[in-house]
């Protein structure tokens, strides 16, 4: 699958031995998922993805708050990941098993799949629901 601008994240320049470190953990075809923390000005945006805060440049269309679904095209220099529909299947299922903890709910097939489909559909109000009722 080919990224042209419109549909990609391209990630600034790491220090060296930062770059080393982050590179290694990649690899062409990989799905990520990341969140905006900031949006910043020129199309820029501070995202957290593996456990790092990077600085990406991609379309205007994200909002501080949203995840991002994101597949390594290029490593780059710079880095160019694509816009992904594809979640990382270990990454989804740490992510819905932290929020089940946090909100003290039984780590079950049904709320493993409320939390899922919340996510997946950018509703962080109804897990703010669920946490208010629970």
């Amino acid at each position: 699958m080919g990224s042209s601008r419109s549909d990609s994240l391209k990630l600034a320049l790491l220090p060296p031995a930062e770059a080393e470190r982050f590179f290694s953990k990649l690899h062409s075809g990989q799905i990520l998922q990341g969140r905006i923390l900031w949006k910043l000005p020129d199309k820029k945006y501070l995202i957290h993805l593996l456990g790092r805060n990077l600085i990406a440049h991609g379309p205007e269309r994200f909002s501080e708050g949203d995840y991002v679904t994101l597949r390594v095209e290029s490593l780059g220099p710079p880095i160019v990941m694509s816009l992904s529909q594809e979640t990382p299947a270990a990454e989804e299922s740490e992510v819905v098993a932290r929020i089940l903890r946090k909100l003290k709910l039984p780590d079950s097939k049904l709320w493993r799949s409320l939390v899922s489909r919340a996510l997946k559909n950018k509703k962080p109000r109804f897990l703010h629901q669920i946490n208010t009722v629970a």
